[in-house]
C-alpha cells in the first residue's frame, strides 16, 4: 500500500510541476534563433516583432503533428503574411529527415530546425505537437498540447482577434 501512495503522491507532484513550468498565456516569447530550412536563413524570435505568429513544435514521428501540419497549411493560406506568420519548429529530426519529409507535403508553412531541441526547453514542453499564439507585442495569447476537432476553428478566432487589435 505505501508503494502504491508513493507512486500516486510522485506522479501527482511530477504532473503538478509541469503544469507549473509551463509557458502560459501572457509570458513573453523565449527568444531562439534557428534555421529556417527552405531559405537557409538564420531566424531569430525578434523578427517576428509586431506581428501575431503561431509556434507549432512538430516531429516526424508524431502522427498528429503530421496531421496538422497541413491544416496549418491551410490556415496560413487564410491570412496575409504580413498580419499572420504560423512558424513550425521542428525538433528532436535531424535536418535531413525533415527535408525528406517536406518534400512529400504541400504545406506553405515556415519550418525551422531545432535538433538540439533548445526552443523546446525555452517554451518547457510538456508534449508535442505543442503550439503558443503569439501577439503582436511577443506575448503567449493562447498555448496548447494536442488538437482536438475544434481546435483549429477556435485557434482562427483567437488569430483575428489579435490581428484587429493591431
Amino acid at each position: 500500500m505505501k508503494a502504491i501512495l508513493n507512486v500516486v503522491l510522485t506522479t501527482t507532484i511530477l504532473a503538478y510541476s509541469m503544469n507549473a513550468f509551463c509557458l502560459e498565456k501572457g509570458q513573453a516569447l523565449p527568444h531562439f534563433s534557428l534555421t529556417d530550412l527552405r531559405s537557409g536563413n538564420l531566424i531569430q524570435s525578434d523578427d517576428f516583432k509586431g506581428k501575431v505568429i503561431y509556434i507549432d513544435f512538430w516531429a516526424t514521428w508524431c502522427a498528429p503533428c503530421i496531421e496538422g501540419l497541413p491544416k496549418l497549411g491551410k490556415l496560413q493560406n487564410s491570412f496575409s503574411k504580413d498580419q499572420f506568420q504560423v512558424v513550425a519548429i521542428n525538433v528532436n529530426d535531424d535536418v535531413e529527415t525533415v527535408e525528406a519529409y517536406l518534400e512529400k507535403i504541400d504545406a506553405n508553412l515556415m519550418i525551422l530546425s531545432d535538433p538540439k531541441n533548445i526552443a523546446l526547453s525555452r517554451f518547457k514542453l510538456k508534449g508535442i505537437p505543442s503550439g503558443f499564439l503569439i501577439s503582436q507585442d511577443g506575448k503567449v495569447v493562447l498555448s496548447h498540447t494536442g488538437y482536438d476537432a475544434n481546435f483549429i476553428k477556435h485557434l482562427k478566432k483567437e488569430i483575428h482577434k489579435q490581428i484587429k487589435s493591431q
